[in-house]
């Protein structure tokens, strides 16, 4: 009997499952693209950074990216509204010779920052001719922003999604606030949490935690208090980062994306999207080594 509980023992912790903390984070993958066009890897425990290749080619200045989980594509917009793919293992961009756009081709139209969701759909902050700020869903392959009637009350310097409720949040520019924002109307309300220090492009892992660019200085906070950012560190030889993004894949979707380069991507939880969750496919597992353990204790007590 002694035999049989130390093999189960002994299954039950090389998988790791018996030190599981409820709110493990995946590693996040950090990276920043400076006003030279130069990219660069970011340690999310030191703020240091690493320049990879020699310039990415972007014209004019990198203002957001985001990992598009649809073809694991890193996809980064400048300030021109045009929409890049970096190769984040050789530095290098390519010009997808796309601008955002809405289908009336509205001349005029500006946008300020962008982001990806779990599905690959692009998210952008757009300002129409008329000075008015709005949230815009854009096909990433086309560059077509579906603009929402809704009046933003000021566009947006960053824009994410939380992970672990599938929620998208701006970051006002005049109030520097964060902002709910509707996904269907584009109306956004204001959280009153003033971000602190001001950020541009904010990212989320799926713990809630959050990881904000500011004055080439990462910082990281808790969602909700997001005023609770404090310094992980400052960059190196980086020049006026605008563009911090993650090339950690936190949203389960159905196709199975890589990141560039070829390397596997991690994947994270999103509460509503009705995929499987990181528990529920604990509890499989833990399902399946029961299911193994028996086997084990039958061939032990055969040896007996």
């Amino acid at each position: 009997m002694k035999k049989v509980i130390s093999i189960f023992v002994v299954l039950f912790a090389a998988l790791g499952f018996a030190s599981t903390p409820a709110n493990a984070s995946t590693p996040i993958s950090l990276w920043v693209i400076d006003t030279n066009g130069q990219l660069f890897s970011v340690d999310s425990t030191t703020g240091n950074s690493t320049a990879v290749g020699s310039g990415t080619g972007i014209i004019g200045s990198a203002m957001a990216g985001a990992l598009d989980p649809a073809t694991g594509s890193i996809v980064v917009m400048n300030d021109n509204c045009a929409l890049y793919t970096v190769d984040i293992t050789t530095g290098l961009a390519t010009d997808l010779h796309l601008e955002l756009h809405d289908a009336a081709n509205t001349v005029g139209m500006e946008c300020t920052t962008m982001t990806i969701d779990g599905l690959g759909k692009g998210w952008a902050s757009v300002t129409m001719p008329d000075h008015t700020d709005h949230l815009g869903s854009f096909d990433v392959a086309t560059g077509v922003v579906d603009v929402r009637s809704a009046a933003l009350n000021d566009y947006y310097d960053a824009i994410f999604f939380d992970p672990t409720n599938g929620k998208l949040y701006g970051q006002n520019d005049s109030l520097s606030t964060i902002f709910e924002v509707d996904q269907t109307t584009g109306v956004d309300t204001n959280t009153n949490v003033e971000t602190s220090p001001y950020s541009y492009n904010i990212v989320m892992d799926d713990a809630g935690n959050y990881w904000a660019n500011s004055w080439d200085t990462l910082y990281k906070g808790t969602a909700g208090s997001w005023n609770s950012g404090t310094a992980v560190g400052p960059y190196t030889a980086t020049s006026n980062v605008n563009c911090l993004f993650t090339s950690t894949n936190f949203w389960p979707v159905p196709v199975q994306p890589h990141e560039p380069g070829g390397l596997p991507d991690n994947k994270g939880g999103l509460a509503d999207t009705g995929s499987s969750t990181p528990w529920q496919l604990f509890a499989g597992a833990l399902a399946i080594l029961a299911a193994g353990s028996v086997l084990v204790v039958r061939r032990v007590q055969v040896k007996n």
